[in-house]
């Protein structure tokens, strides 16, 4: 945690400033050009659009397979999620520390 110099306002939050905005390789702000953002604009909404979309047929692929196979609905997502990240061994070894833990308990 960095001190607070003489005569600053408190720093609150993870202790993450004000954005500063992008940089060029010299260190200066970036011109911002409004026309190449519009350019991209269909096509990002468009993105977005698809992700909400391809998250709700996720969310209810996740929910008929819990339904079929009797598990939770959380407990699918899990799995799947850490299989489709390539963190299936870290998860399985939270899960079977998890499991010592309850049993213990």
């Amino acid at each position: 945690m960095q001190a607070q110099q003489e005569g600053e306002a408190p720093r609150r939050g993870r202790g993450r400033g004000k954005g500063q905005g992008r940089k060029d390789r010299t260190g200066q702000e970036t011109v911002k050009n409004v026309t190449k953002l519009n350019d991209d604009m269909q096509k990002l909404t468009l993105a977005y659009n698809n992700l909400a979309a391809a998250q709700t047929d996720f969310s209810e692929a996740v929910k008929k397979t819990a339904e079929k196979s009797g598990f939770l609905a959380s407990v699918v997502r899990r799995l799947v999620t850490a299989k489709a990240g390539d963190k299936f061994d870290e998860v399985k070894r939270q899960v079977d520390q998890l499991g010592e833990v309850f049993e213990l308990a």
